[in-house]
């Protein structure tokens, strides 16, 4: 690969990282007039997996803080899409589930999912088994400096591009 091939794979993989957070960043109406932001609409999916968690349990699979968590449910109670109730486990703990409206849009976003996710799906599929790892492994690469560069952003010194 010629350097100027590399400069251009780079700039276009940086134009989808910027497309896709600024997709990521707006809240979105799933079908039925509620928009809910990224955190909500997978917080949403994680309790239709897994009724009864606790906001503690939330964090730790969203990776947020308890706090984030709780704001973020506190929200999502005064939306109507979940509930709290008393865990049966301990009258201290409280237990996570979603109301009828926090299920519909759980299936309104899973039909979003396959609507929107189908043509790159089909796409995907006609690539060679070859062309497929080579692709995964390019975004393993990617992935990886994104994780050095973010580590290094959390050392006491920033440096830049």
């Amino acid at each position: 690969m010629k350097i100027e091939e590399f400069k251009q794979l780079s700039t276009l993989m940086e134009r989808v990282v910027h497309k896709y957070n600024q997709i990521e960043k707006r809240p979105w109406d799933y079908g039925n007039g509620l928009l809910l932001t990224r955190p909500e609409i997978h917080t949403v999916m994680l309790l239709s997996q897994t009724p009864g968690m606790s906001v503690t349990a939330v964090a730790q699979k969203r990776g947020i803080t308890k706090g984030a968590a709780s704001q973020m449910l506190y929200k999502m109670v005064d939306k109507g899409l979940v509930e709290k109730r008393v865990s049966p486990e301990s009258d201290a703990q409280v237990s996570l589930y979603l109301t009828p409206l926090g299920e519909e849009v759980g299936r309104l976003h899973d039909a979003y999912h396959r609507n929107n996710t189908e043509p790159v799906y089909q796409y995907f599929q006609s690539l060679s088994e070859e062309t497929l790892k080579a692709l995964v492994g390019t975004l393993e690469i990617f992935d990886q400096a994104l994780d050095a560069r973010l580590k290094m952003l959390k050392s006491p010194l920033e440096t830049a591009d």
